[in-house]
């Protein structure tokens, strides 16, 4: 609810206040139950964990390559068996391909689901 609330947007405030000791009994939430509503929380109300996708490729990328140019130097040299420096160097960017377009289908996914939800882009505050 409150990153809902915070969504609409309409004028916030602060309100310091010091929590007290709780009055009576424990929490009944465990420590899985609040990681399950923190995470129904981050994805809920942003679209950042889908960058993570992109970000695995670029990285993946960045690896492929230099594995890839190791992996060829090694070839040169002689110390490698057949057949594995094209095996590292498909399979490493291949993978890199992976990450990179799931990624990209993450976000379209993402844009299609805010598009989906029909959230005004405004509120009106009054009329005159």
């Amino acid at each position: 609810m409150r990153g809902f609330i915070q969504s609409i947007g309409f004028k916030t405030a602060i309100v310091d206040f010091i929590a007290t000791k709780r009055f009576a009994g424990e929490s009944n939430y465990s420590l899985l139950s609040l990681m399950k509503l923190s995470i129904s929380a981050i994805v809920s109300f942003s679209k950042q964990p889908l960058y993570f996708g992109l970000y695995f490729g670029v990285i993946f990328a960045v690896f492929s390559f230099i594995i890839g140019v190791y992996s060829i130097i090694m070839k040169f040299i002689g110390t490698t068996p057949p057949g594995y420096t094209t095996l590292v160097v498909i399979i490493s960017f291949l993978f890199s391909i992976l990450f990179f377009l799931i990624g990209i289908i993450g976000l379209y996914i993402g844009f299609l689901f805010e598009e989906q939800k029909k959230r005004p882009i405004y509120i009106i505050d009054r009329i005159i």
